[in-house]
C-alpha cells in the first residue's frame, strides 16, 4: 500500500518569495514545492513520519526543484529506516525504525535517502554512492544531522 505518490505538475510558484512550501491539502494529504517544481503526495498518514518528510522537503534549497526527479514514498521495512527502491523510485520508509531513531538522525536518514533519489542510483549499488548522498544531503543543510547519523550507523557501506 502507497503512504504517497508524488508526481510533477506544471504549476508555478504562487509567492515568489515563498520559494519551499508544504501546505495541508483537502484530501488529507500534502502538498510539496521545491522551487518551480510541484509535487503532490497523497496520504502520509503517520504523523511523526510526515513530519519528518515534510522538515527535509522544506529545507531542500528551491534550485534543486527544476531537476528533482518523480517518487513514490512506500512503506517497508529497512534496517537504516529508509531506503530507495531504484526500478520504481519509491523511498521505502520503515515507520518503526524511523519512529525509534531521534528527531536529528531521522531527518538525516530521509534527508539521505531523498539526496540518493535526487541524484540516482546505479543498477548495481556502489560504495561511491553513499558517500555522494550523504554529501549533497550536507550540501541541502544537513550537515549535522548527517554526521550524527553517520555516528550512530558507520561509515558508508553495502
Amino acid at each position: 500500500m502507497r503512504i504517497g505518490k508524488f508526481k510533477k505538475e506544471a504549476a508555478p510558484l504562487t509567492s515568489p518569495t515563498v520559494s519551499q512550501r508544504i501546505r495541508a491539502s483537502g484530501s488529507g494529504g500534502i502538498e510539496v514545492q521545491i522551487g518551480d517544481l510541484k509535487l503532490v503526495a497523497l496520504d502520509i498518514p503517520d504523523s511523526e513520519i510526515r513530519a519528518v518528510f515534510d522538515t527535509v522537503i522544506g529545507r531542500i534549497p528551491e534550485e534543486y526543484g527544476p531537476s528533482f526527479p518523480t517518487f513514490a514514498v512506500a512503506p517497508g521495512f529497512s534496517k537504516m529506516g529508509a531506503y530507495v527502491d531504484t526500478p520504481s523510485s519509491t523511498l521505502i520508509i520503515d515507520a518503526e525504525k524511523i519512529g525509534q531513531q531521534s528527531q536529528q538522525v531521522a531527518l538525516g536518514t530521509i534527508a539521505h535517502e531523498l539526496a540518493h533519489v535526487f541524484l540516482g542510483r546505479a543498477p548495481e549499488p556502489r560504495l561511491e554512492e553513499e558517500y555522494e548522498a550523504d554529501d549533497l544531503a550536507r550540501q541541502w543543510g544537513f550537515a549535522e544531522e548527517v554526521d550524527e547519523r553517520r555516528r550512530l550507523v558507520g561509515p558508508p557501506s553495502l
